[in-house]
């Protein structure tokens, strides 16, 4: 974001920051110009709290207490930021909290609360039809949100200018009704199952419709490739461990054969490393 900003890119980042809430930590301090969200790990989708039972909800560097479901905030202002932008390059990282504990669905009641304590959704004392319906209900307003975008960047005419990226950050948690029983694994673990997950890349006129590609790629290559299509050079002294992904994504070629790392630091601080 700081090197796009640097070119003239109006950077924003809506959704779950997750590094810290430290001042030097701060998503306004790394390369954005605005910044709407979380600091911990993950917050109640209607009250806002987090782990701690404490508030945790930023409006740049001002704690701000607002009213609506985080998934749709957070849908509502990447749309907001896209419309002011429009007539000028942009960066916009939508790091969403779903899908993710505590499970709430729209018009569910907020399981954390100032007065104490938090209600955490006991999966196993459920039938699996509700299990997949709140799935399906924290799942789809992902969905509606990445459509939102699709229309929004079409009405306004910079689709064929924009290159959309999709993923999720690791594999499928073992609490929730989702995964692959072809994958060993699930979140947290370093076999597939924990980190193998749907990378989609959106870009009309540029990347063919319905072309697929079965390159093994690692979220590290996000950065190279926004550079390397931005036409901007990495800095010279500091090495990016990733790749450039436009030549798999624009012409469908292959990459050279590579390593690829993965490490898991558990809450309990034992720690398990894999290569591929």
């Amino acid at each position: 974001a700081g090197l796009l900003r640097a070119e003239g890119y109006a950077t924003g980042q809506f959704g779950k920051n997750h590094l810290g809430d430290r001042d030097e930590h701060l998503p306004t301090n790394h390369g954005f110009d605005e910044f709407i969200g979380y600091h911990s790990g993950n917050i109640d989708f209607y009250s806002h709290l987090n782990q701690r039972n404490e508030h945790d909800w930023w409006h740049g560097r001002e704690e701000t207490e607002e009213k609506g479901y985080v998934t749709d905030l957070i849908n509502r202002y990447s749309l907001e930021f896209i419309e002011r932008n429009k007539d000028q390059p942009f960066c916009l990282y939508i790091p969403h909290l779903a899908i993710h504990n505590p499970v709430q669905v729209r018009g569910d009641p907020a399981r954390r609360t100032e007065q104490g304590g938090w209600e955490r959704w006991k999966w196993r004392e459920v039938s699996e039809e509700e299990r997949i319906e709140k799935y399906r209900g924290m799942t789809l307003p992902i969905d509606e949100g990445v459509g939102q975008i699709r229309d929004k960047l079409i009405s306004l005419g910079i689709d064929r200018r924009t290159l959309v990226l999709f993923f999720s950050d690791n594999g499928a948690a073992s609490d929730f009704p989702s995964g692959s029983p072809k994958l060993r694994g699930n979140k947290g673990s370093v076999y597939e199952g924990g980190h193998k997950v749907p990378f989609i890349a959106w870009w009309p006129g540029k990347i063919e419709a319905g072309s697929e590609s079965d390159v093994p790629s690692i979220t590290l290559d996000v950065m190279p490739t926004l550079l390397a299509l931005a036409g901007l050079e990495p800095s010279v002294d500091r090495p990016l461990d990733g790749i450039d992904l436009s030549p798999v994504l624009l012409k469908q070629q292959r990459l050279p054969e590579r390593p690829l790392y993965w490490a898991s630091l558990g809450n309990g601080g034992d720690r398990s490393e894999a290569m591929r």
